[in-house]
């Protein structure tokens, strides 16, 4: 079951890296980045693949957190999706308040 505002900071501190990956999938695009964030602090392996999975959210927050993310794991299974991501970023919309222009 998961939780309705998982505590990211308490979850780190514990190195749970079960339910941070899981949290991945929250509904909150600030717990989804927060929850990246703090897998590539962890250098979470295991979790390279919902990492990956957040490199096409819709937030430009949460995009960005998973790509550092991947880079902070330093997996080279990483290198391609990423540079995949990069190539889509043209024409984007930024999604972030008060971001009225395309990238």
């Amino acid at each position: 079951m998961m939780v309705l505002r998982p505590d990211v900071n308490d979850l780190l501190a514990a190195q749970d890296t079960r339910t941070l990956i899981r949290a991945t999938r929250h509904w909150s695009g600030r717990i989804r980045a927060s929850t990246a964030a703090a897998l590539g602090s962890l250098r979470t392996e295991n979790a390279l693949p919902e990492l990956l999975r957040l490199l096409n959210d819709r937030r430009t927050e949460v995009r960005e957190a998973a790509a550092r993310a991947l880079g902070d794991i330093g997996r080279t299974e990483a290198v391609d999706p990423l540079i995949e991501a990069m190539g889509r970023l043209k024409g984007l919309r930024n999604d972030r308040p008060g971001s009225e222009t395309q990238i």
